[in-house]
């Protein structure tokens, strides 16, 4: 763990869900250690997507469907609460940016499916440091090529999208079509120079929960786009239940585990190999976010293995 080796450094997060305590905490942590790092990568959820104001008003208007989870996210994305949940996305992310940029490191950022569009301008908007916003696009630099788009598919319990970047399947398809035909790598010969490979959504998965339960989840579009392009790294988040690194057919996948719950990775890059410390720091003393996300983390949903499909 924390070990500083030579070469590219990345910093991973994903699934920060406006949790300033913990980035606080991150940041602090990184100023101690001095690491030396070249690139922070985010895989998505950056914005807050709870405020008590929000849920007592939503709870008060909506008494009968209080404890509703799909009929607030609807609320909150379509209904009369957007204004006031823009609002607390926006001002979540302002000060998780301030506390980002006083690294001075470059940030490649994509969309999970709770970022509303509204955040994601504010985002692109970002002046005090510099933030590539990786949406069905691809970006070169620091020797680097990397693909990659956000969102992420609906929910089997639901039956449309709901959250500004959840998409039903065959839509998430094309969104990495574009990404594909919009990329100068379209040729073969180039497809397969891609370094990084960074979604929200992971690539198809299997997860064994117990003797007689298996997890499924992820894209089949996704896990193409890998056999495709045949990345060194892919990096993703979404699944909060397990933070992983695992070595497949010489590509290395990353959940660097939700910075919500105070999850984290550093990831090394030399031209002879990938080596990856998956990271958690002490949690803040009352910090709400990570309680409420913290039911749905490797520490209380028990994957015993992960094989991707």
């Amino acid at each position: 763990m924390h070990q500083k080796v030579k070469g590219f450094q990345i910093l991973a997060l994903t699934d920060i869900h406006g949790n300033v305590k913990a980035t606080r905490s991150l940041v602090k942590h990184l100023n101690k250690h001095s690491y030396n790092i070249d690139l922070i990568t985010i895989a998505g959820d950056l914005p807050a997507t709870t405020s008590l104001p929000v849920m007592v008003h939503y709870m008060i208007k909506h008494p009968l469907n209080a404890l509703s989870k799909k009929n607030y996210t609807r609320w909150v994305y379509k209904g009369k609460g957007r204004k006031s949940f823009v609002s607390k996305q926006i001002s979540s992310i302002k000060e998780i940016l301030n506390l980002l940029s006083s690294l001075k490191i470059p940030i490649i950022y994509i969309p999970g499916n709770v970022d509303s569009y509204e955040a994601i301008k504010f985002i692109r908007d970002w002046k005090k440091t510099k933030i590539n916003v990786l949406d069905s696009n691809s970006y070169e630099g620091h020797g680097m090529k990397i693909i990659g788009t956000g969102g992420a598919i609906i929910p089997p319990y639901y039956s449309e999208p709901i959250c500004d970047h959840e998409y039903l399947e065959v839509d998430y398809a094309e969104k990495w079509d574009r990404v594909i035909e919009g990329t100068s790598f379209s040729s073969k010969e180039k497809m397969k120079n891609v370094d990084i490979l960074l979604t929200h959504e992971p690539p198809q998965f299997e997860a064994e929960f117990d003797d007689k339960n298996v997890v499924k989840g992820g894209s089949q579009r996704v896990s193409e786009i890998v056999k495709q392009t045949n990345p060194r790294l892919v990096i993703f988040g979404h699944y909060h239940e397990f933070s992983l690194t695992k070595n497949v057919n010489e590509v290395t996948y990353v959940n660097p585990g939700p910075l919500a719950c105070y999850y984290f990775a550093l990831i090394n890059i030399t031209p002879e190999k990938v080596e990856v410390s998956l990271n958690e720091l002490p949690p803040a003393k009352l910090d709400s976010i990570n309680k409420i996300y913290s039911k749905r983390t490797a520490k209380n949903v028990f994957y015993r293995s992960v094989r991707f499909v």
